[in-house]
């Protein structure tokens, strides 16, 4: 009897080490695979680490020039107000008139300061600068030196701001413009203004 619990506990025992054994071997093949898991992790954390410090740089670059880039804007603005400021005082308003005399002209610059950079804008101001030149008005007239009608005188201005025209073959050019733009309920500074004859 005494040797059969021997036997059984010696069986009892090594089931208990072959489990142990197994038990160890899954301990240590869960510890190596979160080692290599979290050498991966640790990996990629540091190369979003290095992404964010060169993000950071470039924040930082682009923040130093805001001042200059600041400081240009502004001398832009100043160049533009003194050119349109110019045009109306030395313009002899006999011959050319840019304004009209019930035009509050300070009112007029501050929107053009205030609208946004872009086409709208470009050709507005291309507008302003062509009245400072004595042209003729002219019935049909399609050029700077021959003169223009108003609905030619809209399209160089648009072509000269790179805003394409599209005419319709035996339509009116103002009704070819109305065609192509889109009507506001509220002009403003830059909206162009079409009188329908009929």
């Amino acid at each position: 009897m005494m040797q059969a619990d021997l036997q059984a506990i010696e069986r009892a025992s090594k089931r208990a080490a072959r489990v142990s054994a197994i038990g160890g071997l899954i301990v240590l093949g869960s510890i190596i695979y979160s080692f290599i898991h979290i050498t991966t992790i640790e990996k990629e954390v540091q190369a979003k680490k290095a992404e964010i410090h060169a993000l950071n740089n470039e924040v930082t670059a682009l923040q130093a020039q805001i001042p200059q880039l600041t400081h240009q804007v502004q001398d832009l603005g100043q160049t533009q107000d003194g050119i349109l400021d110019f045009l109306t005082t030395v313009t002899d308003s006999k011959s050319i008139n840019i304004l009209d005399p019930d035009v509050d002209w300070a009112s007029v610059k501050q929107s053009i300061e205030k609208m946004p950079h872009g086409m709208r804008k470009q050709t507005l101001l291309n507008a302003i600068l062509l009245a400072w030149k004595d042209i003729p008005f002219t019935l049909g007239g399609k050029s700077v030196t021959a003169g223009f009608d108003s609905p030619s005188f809209m399209a160089f201005v648009l072509s000269k701001s790179k805003v394409p025209v599209e005419r319709t073959p035996g339509v009116r050019l103002s009704d070819s413009l109305m065609q192509q733009f889109h009507q506001v309920d509220q002009p403003g500074l830059g909206i162009w203004c079409f009188i329908k004859v009929r």
